[in-house]
């Protein structure tokens, strides 16, 4: 991954008197950074997997981006 084209600014709160926008998290005050043009390609290995195992991700995935799933469909999916 080239790190030349990622920009990383400080993410502005506010409308019209624009300062740094700071969040708490858990004991620790953080800094929060915008970081834009950045590409990331993630790839998953699956040729251990069977070809239903892999029938059934591709289902699941369909599912998903569809909006056609629920709780239980979650918890009877073995993927």
């Amino acid at each position: 991954m080239s790190t030349q084209p990622i920009k990383v600014t400080r993410a502005q709160a506010g409308w019209f008197y624009r300062v740094d926008k700071e969040e708490r998290v858990g004991d620790y005050n953080t800094a929060v950074h915008d970081i834009t043009d950045m590409i990331l390609i993630s790839r998953r290995r699956r040729e251990h997997l069977t070809p239903e195992q892999i029938q059934q991700q591709e289902d699941l995935r369909r599912r998903i981006n569809a909006g056609e799933m629920s709780e239980q469909m979650f918890k009877d999916a073995k993927v």
